[in-house]
């Protein structure tokens, strides 16, 4: 088995990154779930890839996804019309291989704005 320097260097990754990948609990609520827990104090969780998937036809929720600092740092919403919400539907976003940065100290996290069906997200990435 690889190590996390031996991935991180395949993946095109920073020196001394750590891979990371997270799945979140069922999003079903205004409640926010973590995707990827927060790392240590002054260490920042770059995501590369989303996977976003709706398991419930006939729901079109719009999901959030944000840290999870006192005022969420807001990312990106997934709205109705998108792929990964339309009912029984999925999709992956590619932010490259440098990522979106979350505010260091801080979890990934989603959320939908309504109630909804069986919506799931799995980040990946890498902390450093």
């Amino acid at each position: 088995m690889s190590t996390d320097a031996e991935r991180a260097k395949v993946a095109g990754y920073p020196k001394g990154a750590v891979v990371v990948q997270g799945t979140s609990a069922v999003i079903t609520t205004t409640t926010a779930v973590p995707i990827i827990a927060a790392p240590a104090a002054g260490v920042s969780t770059y995501i590369t890839k989303l996977h976003v998937c709706n398991k419930t036809a006939g729901e079109t929720p719009v999901l959030t996804f944000q840290d999870d600092t006192g005022t969420p740092i807001v990312f990106m919403y997934v709205a109705p019309g998108d792929p990964a919400v339309a009912g029984g539907g999925e999709k992956t976003y590619d932010f490259g291989p440098a990522g979106l940065k979350v505010t260091a100290a801080k979890s990934f996290d989603a959320e939908a704005t309504t109630t909804t069906g069986d919506c799931y997200a799995t980040a990946f990435g890498y902390q450093l």
